[in-house]
């Protein structure tokens, strides 16, 4: 079980969770589209998004929470953009914890599963899973084990085809959400980066930050 440590504005965390008794989550190609698009919807507000990876029965995220002062800018920028009302003012008071957020994604997303697939009843573990990072070198090893974590489980010979992952987007030249400069920063380069995932990562080095999903 995961412990229920805090999203703290400013830090960074592994977030991942699963279906009930290991079950199915994403059902087909749909599942995984309506997840990331719910993502986009509820996260972006309040969360700096550095790697993810989507798998049948569970998900990864490497994540920083934003600060107060970047979630309030969020909002303000929505208010520019028209797609929030102006005449409410913008205050911390408009800012809901940072897990409440993933909640409220993990909530949206099963209703629609069970209106979809006519069932009922939770699909993923309560609370979902988070593990704090405090160590540049974990960051580095995290983000390849996430990319590369649908090789680990076996479904598919090279992590580097998977569709459902941020993998792809760090070799393209399209726009994306992610934190691609910061990212590849770390790495000391796109080249770096590449060359960082041709090798395992070292999950004798992260196995705090992993938990059950090492075994």
């Amino acid at each position: 079980m995961s412990t229920r440590t805090l999203l703290a504005p400013g830090n960074y965390y592994h977030i991942y969770n699963r279906g009930i008794n290991s079950g199915q989550v994403f059902f087909e190609k749909q599942s995984y589209t309506l997840f990331l698009k719910l993502y986009a919807k509820y996260m972006f507000q309040v969360f700096d998004t550095y790697a993810y990876c989507l798998l049948g029965n569970h998900y990864h995220f490497l994540i920083k929470v934003k600060t107060i002062d970047e979630q309030l800018s969020f909002l303000k920028s929505e208010v520019n953009m028209g797609l929030r009302d102006s005449k409410i003012p913008i205050n911390e008071s408009l800012l809901k914890p940072p897990h409440q957020h993933f909640n409220n994604m993990q909530i949206a997303f099963t209703k629609s599963i069970n209106k979809r697939f006519n069932r009922t009843g939770g699909l993923m573990e309560q609370p979902f899973h988070r593990k704090s990072i405090d160590n540049s070198t974990y960051l580095l090893n995290l983000t390849a084990y996430i990319h590369q974590n649908p090789q680990k489980h076996g479904l598919i010979k090279d992590f580097r085809e998977w569709p459902w992952s941020s993998y792809g987007a760090y070799l393209s030249q399209q726009e994306t959400r992610l934190e691609k400069d910061s990212t590849l920063e770390w790495f000391g380069g796109k080249r770096d980066f590449i060359d960082f995932h041709q090798t395992s990562a070292d999950t004798d080095l992260i196995e705090p930050l992993i938990g059950d999903d090492l075994f």
